[in-house]
């Protein structure tokens, strides 16, 4: 699903510059990537919103893994100054950021019924803890306690990771 013409332009890439959105839908259960980018680093996102393909853009926007970054957004800008085919992506940029906002929230909700989980889950590992008698399972216990822990604490860093690269 990754081949390029001559410009570099993916089957993907094609369909969202032609607004057809439907293929798209279908390149992507293929498994053809939403991040691809021509030779002259123009993304589907970009060429939708270039198109005025508004149903094109959201659907991209819900489906890519990884949002484009400010730098990258400011990196485009850079190249396509003065560009009248391209112009402004100021709008693109206020949906990208509702999206992200979008994303922050339920990456929170997320942790929270994590964190809500697993001190349910503690609670009832300490009440048959106590039952038992022997290191092992106070060890087994702390174990558990840990790799929660560890969990909640990657979560909280992806989220802080993406908002400090924005």
């Amino acid at each position: 699903m990754e081949l390029k013409n001559w410009c570099g332009n993916t089957p993907m890439w094609l369909a969202c510059q032609g607004n057809y959105l439907e293929i798209a839908k279908l390149l992507f259960e293929e498994k053809a990537k939403l991040d691809s980018q021509n030779e002259l680093k123009v993304s589907c996102l970009i060429i939708a919103f270039v198109g005025g393909h508004a149903d094109i853009v959201k659907w991209i926007l819900k489906n890519i893994p990884q949002l484009p970054s400010d730098k990258e957004l400011f990196q485009y800008e850079l190249r396509h100054k003065g560009n009248k085919v391209f112009g402004s992506i100021d709008p693109l940029k206020e949906q990208i950021y509702i999206e992200r906002q979008y994303r922050d929230e339920e990456a929170k909700k997320n942790a929270a019924m994590l964190l809500e989980s697993e001190q349910v889950y503690q609670k009832k590992t300490k009440q048959s803890g106590s039952r038992k008698k022997g290191s092992k399972a106070k060890k087994t216990n702390k174990q558990q306690q840990s790799s929660a822990g560890m969990l909640i604490l990657f979560l909280l860093l992806i989220t802080k990771k993406r908002n400090r690269s924005e």
